[in-house]
């Protein structure tokens, strides 16, 4: 399935934000910033067992 696919239907379902990109790195950098505005957002990681495992490694959660 294409991700403009995945977004339309997340969007229409739960009538939120969605935004796709080509480049992991690039879309985990963005997300994670985007998120430290509002700690109830949700990031949501589609693909691959490879690709999740990517970004994966990029992830860091912050100290609680």
């Amino acid at each position: 399935v294409e991700p403009e696919e995945i977004g339309q239907y997340v969007e229409s379902k739960w009538k939120v934000k969605v935004e796709s990109s080509e480049n992991s790195q690039q879309a985990v950098f963005e997300a994670l910033d985007a998120n430290s505005l509002d700690a109830n957002q949700l990031i949501l990681v589609t693909g691959s067992l490879y690709l999740v495992g990517e970004v994966r490694t990029m992830w860091k959660l912050p100290a609680i």
